[in-house]
């Protein structure tokens, strides 16, 4: 009898527990003419979360997904990768245009939590500079990775800056006769810095070769050694984009073909294990650097996917899958909150037309993986292969100098939904449109005015692409409410007497 107690106590227990879990599913939108999209997301100090991407944008959230401030940075500014620091403000990496050279510098920039610039540094070669990675190191100084192209050359960099920004060393990587990308680094328990990457090359055959990479460098940048990977299998794309580091090696998260995969490796380089997971319903890993996370158990947890839609799979400290879960959205980072649950950033629309209007989306589920929306299950086939390594000569050069280019900061402003990102994406938005509504944004009573006295039909979509409402315009003014309509960006279709289609985008905004 006692045990039957303990068995309902223990019950009611876990059940509470996950009950008290917060799951939600919002879309992140602007009115500017190309979207917004992020390329990294991570938790900040208060619970919130920091996101950085493409067309300089910064976001604060809350823990829910509201957004506390949105800055733009220019000119043609892109952020890759963003961490916090120990001071609890960020450091983010990517590029900024040089407009006296026209070639791309690397560009490190620290912000605090309200999003004031505290310093900005440049980065330049001969060639365009790329930073794609970023680590605070013991010093309280970073180490940063980048990529830097000039067609058909590709080759990668290193480069230690202390806690200002100052450049101290860096570092040119040219792997014998492969294009290298870096993807990340982080600097172990032994003070030494693992990179994970890959490398590519065009064969006799003009087939092409892809390796990923592994490279451990010393403290002040000297090469330990560095490792190449491969299978029997040429696949049409075999790239590490980050990497765990455990108390007995690195676990590495590897897009390998059409699939993901975990590969375990000793502190010398050498396979331990691998495990791969072949998932229904997503055909493309997509192009996006995934984030690998270790859990609060000893786990793992990833996301992968494209604009076909994403999965995000959790898996025990061995590399087996323990919980999966289909995502509506293109996955970028997943990260695990203090109360157990699972926060994914990722971009929309799905299957989106030409010029679709780009947002972001935000997936919270409780630590079982369940959510209201924007989820569901799937089935996950773990395979396994093996997996070769050699030693790849990698030769360093430095040929880099730091910069002061200037970058411009403006306020962006960020609206949001409840929901899920559209699948259809937007409408292109007709230009010399002869429909006019106003105000736009609006709480929900718009004006529809028609240029020319022109009638026909306006059809309203969400961005799930699901049909509103059809309006009848028979007069140049037209009223129509939408009152009864949640917040959120919304299209429409007009079409006229002459049977010519006009498209643009109409905000509900309360």
């Amino acid at each position: 009898m006692k045990n039957i107690i303990y068995i309902i106590i223990a019950v009611l227990i876990f059940q509470n527990t996950y009950s008290q879990q917060n799951t939600f599913s919002k879309v992140l939108y602007s009115e500017t003419q190309e979207g917004i999209t992020i390329n990294k997301a991570i938790p900040s100090i208060d619970s919130g979360y920091i996101a950085v991407g493409n067309n300089g944008l910064i976001i604060k959230t809350d823990s829910i997904g509201d957004v506390e401030w949105g800055k733009r940075f220019a000119p043609y500014i892109k952020f890759n990768s963003v961490i916090l620091t120990n001071d609890n403000n960020f450091v983010t990496v990517g590029r900024v245009i040089n407009n006296s050279t026209n070639n791309f510098e690397g560009l490190v920039l620290k912000v605090d939590l309200i999003g004031d610039t505290i310093w900005s540094k440049t980065i330049a070669g001969n060639d365009n500079v790329e930073l794609t990675s970023v680590f605070q190191t013991d010093d309280d100084g970073f180490i940063l990775t980048g990529n830097m192209s000039n067609y058909p050359n590709f080759q990668s960099l290193i480069c230690k800056i202390d806690s200002n920004g100052n450049f101290l060393w860096t570092k040119t990587i040219i792997a014998d006769d492969f294009r290298s990308f870096l993807y990340s680094i982080k600097q172990t328990q032994f003070g030494n810095y693992i990179i994970v990457g890959y490398i590519e090359r065009e064969l006799p055959s003009s087939n092409w070769e892809f390796n990923y990479i592994l490279l451990n460098f010393s403290e002040e940048g000297d090469l330990i050694w560095s490792k190449k990977y491969f299978t029997e299998y040429n696949y049409s794309f075999f790239k590490a984009t980050d990497f765990e580091i455990t108390n007995s090696g690195y676990v590495i998260l590897v897009q390998r073909g059409s699939v993901t995969a975990l590969y375990k490796t000793n502190f010398t380089g050498e396979v331990i294990w691998n495990k791969f997971h072949q998932s229904e319903g997503v055909s493309s890993p997509g192009e996006a650097n995934q984030n690998l996370y270790t859990t609060s158990d000893g786990g793992f947890v990833y996301s992968y996917g494209s604009r076909e839609g994403g999965g995000i799979i959790k898996t025990d400290s061995a590399g087996n899958s323990v919980s999966t879960s289909m995502l509506e959205l293109e996955p970028i980072s997943v990260s695990e909150t203090n109360n157990e649950e699972y926060t994914i950033f990722g971009n929309g629309p799905l299957f989106g037309v030409k010029n679709y209007f780009d947002v972001i989306g935000i997936i919270q589920m409780d630590s079982l993986f369940n959510d209201q929306y924007c989820t569901y299950s799937f089935n996950s086939d773990l395979l396994n292969d093996t997996v070769y390594s050699e030693a790849i000569t990698v030769n360093l050069t430095e040929n880099l100098s730091p910069k002061n280019t200037p970058i411009q900061i403006s306020s962006l402003e960020i609206l949001n939904y409840e929901g899920c990102v559209g699948r259809t994406g937007s409408i292109d938005e007709t230009k010399n449109n002869i429909i006019e509504i106003y105000p736009n944004p609006s709480k929900g009573n718009f004006t529809i005015e028609s240029k020319n006295y022109e009638t026909g039909i306006l059809t309203i979509y969400n961005l799930q692409g699901q049909k509103i409402t059809d309006i009848n315009i028979k007069s140049s003014k037209t009223n129509l409410n939408l009152n009864t309509v949640i917040d959120g960006m919304y299209f429409y279709h007009f079409k006229g007497s002459d049977n010519q289609v006009y498209s643009g985008k109409m905000i509900i905004k309360r």
